[in-house]
């Protein structure tokens, strides 16, 4: 395995794929980062993630007895849902969850996705152009969705092995025809 490793980054044309794919990363995230900034500390809508929220005073029932005790509270919500937002939410978003966390989340979850196309292209000793699939995951799914929407959230998670699973499910496929 660490003759794969060391032949494939002995190849010149692979260093300069891997280098304008980290650069493709690196300028995505900063985009990214430039558009959510004014929202950073604010939280993310309670039903889909998106960044542009406003709070909307709402009633937390949280305890139900003969009498239901509620107090008042904020919730922040997007422009879509503010219209539909409840009166009474028996469930409270996470208090420390935050549209900054969550793009370090997208950050991270990205980057882990990156390892893990580049460990099966070594592994099976693929072109490396099949990294730039990873540059289009992620601007398509923050270009459609949002930084920090729930589904964008969801794909990265799922993309750390799915990427890696589908790849490997193709490369299979196509060895097993010859």
């Amino acid at each position: 395995m660490l003759t794969k490793i060391i032949q494939a980054f002995r190849q010149k044309s692979n260093l300069q794929i891997l280098a304008i794919v980290f650069f493709l990363f690196i300028l995505i995230d900063t985009v990214a980062w430039f558009t959510i900034r004014p929202y950073a500390k604010k939280s993310p809508c309670a039903i889909c993630g998106r960044i542009n929220t406003k709070p909307v005073k709402t009633l937390y029932q949280y305890r139900f007895e003969v009498v239901p005790y509620v107090k008042e509270i904020q919730v922040w919500y997007c422009e879509k849902h503010v219209r539909t937002a409840p009166e009474i939410v028996t469930k409270l978003p996470a208090t420390k969850d935050t549209v900054a966390s969550r793009f370090r989340i997208s950050v991270i979850t990205g980057l882990i996705t990156l390892v893990s196309l580049l460990f099966i292209i070594i592994l099976l000793e693929m072109n490396f152009y099949w990294l730039f699939l990873h540059a289009g995951l992620i601007s398509t799914t923050f270009i459609i969705f949002g930084v920090t929407s729930n589904i964008t959230m969801t794909i990265f998670l799922l993309s750390t092995v799915a990427v890696a699973v589908l790849i490997f499910y193709f490369w299979y496929r196509r060895y097993n025809r010859v």
